[in-house]
């Protein structure tokens, strides 16, 4: 059985963590991935608590997970703090290289790749249907591959899923 290990910086309880997991995990059921069969996922909600995403990002790292699904900036630089070697995917950052995630758009480096927010101008506001690429330069263990591109189309009230090749 693989593990994802998914460390949220928001509450479990929140209609937005609530909305995007269901999102998440239809596209799994999609892809052959069933939750108990050929794949567990170890959840950690932070509820925008920095110890808490520290301590949860050590507990994920610690569980040896295939993969770890990051949320926000936060969560990633946590996570990277914890270890590099596990491969980190993140969702919804900004800014990915100049908040130092990854080296570079085209070659991420390290292990962490993702898909992020271009934003419209200097506010924060998406920029509707701009799509953010990123090829990760590292591979998962068999069974469990991470889309070689991982993209998002990003436009107001999207949800982001991380895209998973067959189970």
């Amino acid at each position: 059985m693989r593990r994802i290990g998914m460390l949220a910086a928001i509450a479990a309880d929140e209609p937005e963590a609530q909305a995007r997991n269901a999102s998440f995990l239809q596209r799994l059921g999609e892809l052959g991935w069933t939750v108990g069969r050929n794949v567990r996922i170890d959840y950690r909600w932070a509820a925008d608590n920095a110890d808490d995403i520290r301590r949860y990002a050590t507990e994920l790292v610690a569980l040896v997970p295939d993969v770890i699904l990051a949320t926000s900036g936060a969560t990633v630089g946590a996570l990277q703090q914890a270890s590099r070697s596990v491969p980190i995917v993140f969702a919804g950052t900004i800014d990915p290289v100049g908040n130092g995630f990854v080296d570079s758009l085209a070659r991420p480096g390290g292990n962490t790749t993702g898909f992020f927010r271009m934003l419209n101008g200097l506010t924060s506001t998406p920029s509707v249907g701009a799509t953010a690429w990123m090829t990760p330069n590292w591979a998962f263990p068999a069974g469990l591959a991470v889309s070689r591109r991982i993209a998002a189309r990003v436009v107001p009230g999207a949800t982001c899923v991380l895209l998973l090749e067959g189970a």
